[in-house]
């Protein structure tokens, strides 16, 4: 065999390779449901597969619905591509190795390209999906209206339980981002005066509406002493969540005394070495991690441990049962921050009835009849949430 003929066969051969490569991922597609690897990783479900509304009176394909058919299914083919992490966890070596892009052994500074991830100073990571940039950055401001619309949505929340004999609490609490600005990339600049959270709290004072119970002196302060947030984590840790509840439960003493929130005394301050969700987010093949601060408490704790649920789960509602606590009952509508602030409010209830979401439950609290309503919501929210009033 000639080196001419050699040196063919090898690039068939080459080929063929590429192509056998490339085409299993594409063999895949009908059958791969990446649901789980997407949910674990990047917190979210995936892109479903497009479909063309037809309209009703012409029975042509819908303009509007052809034009995004394109983008909708790119979505679809890139969330269910076979072997998508895999290829992602490749090409992150292959950027740590120098052998794709620049040589880097963690992500550059700035918004990572695959996932909602900012990758900040000093090893902090900040989440960047729910608008949480322009709400850093004070770009997209609450119009007159949008306020209005907020206030008059708390406004029928807290008469319609006032009329019950419900108090009514409302909580923010605050981004990652507003409590430690200083590890945030260099480029994340504030643009506009208030943020959208500023704005509310000051509409609301100004029309005598809902009092908010506003966190974010008491972690700024707080953190002095112990880190309030993760590092790795759009969350706070469990320390961070203990200075929000002992603000919770100090406002709720003006209704009942007998809530006497828990002194730091009664608990020990420890390590682990942990990465949570922004890290396993970033999926790069070196990932971050920290020594995150938990919280002990030095006595059995009295409530037993309430796993919530999510806010894409099917089953909405947790119930903890304390029947030593001082208080009765509550019912909490909450997001993903409750997690770790819910261990610290169940030793003060005999009965505390958890809601994931925002929706107002007026069946629930019907059959409930709490003394008090709470609903705990993360500053990023303000950006798209819409409350739906009482009927």
């Amino acid at each position: 065999m000639s080196v001419g003929e050699i040196k063919r066969v090898a690039d068939a051969v080459l080929i063929g390779a590429f192509c056998v490569i490339i085409a299993v991922p594409l063999l895949g597609l009908p059958t791969n449901d990446p649901e789980m690897d997407i949910e674990r990783t990047e917190h979210r479900r995936p892109a479903a597969f497009p479909l063309v509304e037809v309209n009703p009176e012409t029975r042509w394909p819908d303009k509007r619905s052809l034009n995004d058919f394109p983008r909708r299914f790119e979505e679809w083919f890139n969330d269910h591509l076979a072997g998508r992490q895999y290829l992602i966890l490749l090409h992150g070596l292959a950027e740590q190795y120098g052998v794709a892009g620049s040589m880097v052994v963690t992500p550059e500074e700035g918004l990572s390209p695959k996932t909602q991830v900012i990758v900040g100073r000093e090893g902090w990571l900040y989440y960047a999906a729910d608008h949480s940039i322009a709400d850093y950055r004070c770009t997209r401001p609450f119009t007159e209206q949008q306020l209005e619309q907020w206030r008059t949505a708390l406004d029928a929340r807290r008469d319609w339980l006032e009329r019950r004999g419900i108090k009514f609490l409302v909580v923010i609490v605050p981004n990652k981002h507003t409590i430690y600005p200083e590890y945030l990339p260099r480029w994340m600049t504030r643009v506009g005066d208030k943020s959208r959270f500023d704005q509310l709290r000051e509409h609301l004072q100004q029309t005598n509406s809902v009092e908010i119970v506003d966190l974010r002196s008491a972690l700024t302060e707080a953190k002095a002493n112990y880190e309030t947030y993760s590092n790795t984590d759009s969350h706070w840790n469990e320390y961070g969540a203990y200075v929000g509840y002992r603000e919770i439960i100090s406002r709720l003493r003006r209704w009942f005394p007998a809530a006497e929130p828990a002194t730091y005394t009664e608990f020990a301050t420890e390590y682990v070495d942990a990465r949570d969700d922004l890290s396993t987010m970033l999926n790069h093949p070196k990932p971050y991690r920290e020594k995150r601060v938990t919280v002990v408490l030095r006595e059995p704790r009295k409530a037993p441990a309430t796993s919530l649920a999510s806010t894409v789960s099917d089953d909405r509602r947790r119930t903890s049962l304390n029947p030593q606590a001082p208080l009765t009952t509550a019912v909490i509508m909450h997001d993903s921050f409750m997690r770790t602030l819910a261990p610290y409010l169940n030793e003060h209830w005999q009965r505390i009835t958890y809601v994931a979401g925002h929706d107002f439950p007026a069946e629930l609290i019907e059959a409930e009849k709490p003394a008090v309503v709470i609903h705990e919501i993360v500053e990023r929210q303000l950006m798209d949430l819409e409350l739906n009033e009482p009927k």
